[in-house]
């Protein structure tokens, strides 16, 4: 994630800068030029993923909007719990989605939305569980993340 907020990822339209002919197209949806606020959540593929991890969690301040997002979760809001959940889960969906998008540009065949939530929940709820036992603050965790899914 901080290489993706100091804008070091190589994304295509960063690796233009070497070779022009390189396709810059997402491989996501195939609809617009790849880059950091495209891929990680204006993609319409990202976004969903972003909206069913992550629309529970901030029903009213939800975005997809790459700068708003990050000002969002560099500060504390609501509880202690909410927001050590939404970061981690924005940390895991960009991870998720790096990967899926590396997977596709070597020619692997792509996941689906669905799988990639899964994937991202399952790292989620894992990760909560390995904490489980640090106090209340963390045991609430898992709670909350069940309250605030919106796909199961």
């Amino acid at each position: 994630m901080w290489v993706a907020l100091k804008g070091r990822l190589q994304i295509t339209d960063r690796m233009m800068r070497w070779n022009n002919s390189i396709n810059t197209e997402c491989v996501m949806c195939n609809e617009e030029s790849e880059s950091c606020a495209h891929l990680f959540f204006g993609c319409r593929f990202s976004e969903n993923v972003w909206r069913n991890l992550a629309g529970g969690l901030m029903p009213d301040m939800f975005t997809t909007d790459w700068s708003n997002l990050i000002r969002i979760v560099s500060k504390p809001w609501l509880t202690p719990i909410k927001t050590f959940l939404l970061r981690y889960t924005l940390q895991a969906a960009m991870h998720t989605i790096w990967c899926e998008r590396n997977a596709r540009r070597h020619g692997e065949d792509p996941k689906t939305m669905a799988t990639l939530t899964q994937l991202v929940n399952k790292n989620i709820r894992l990760k909560l569980l390995a904490v489980k036992g640090k106090g209340n603050y963390l045991e609430e965790g898992l709670i909350t993340w069940f309250e605030t899914r919106l796909d199961l």
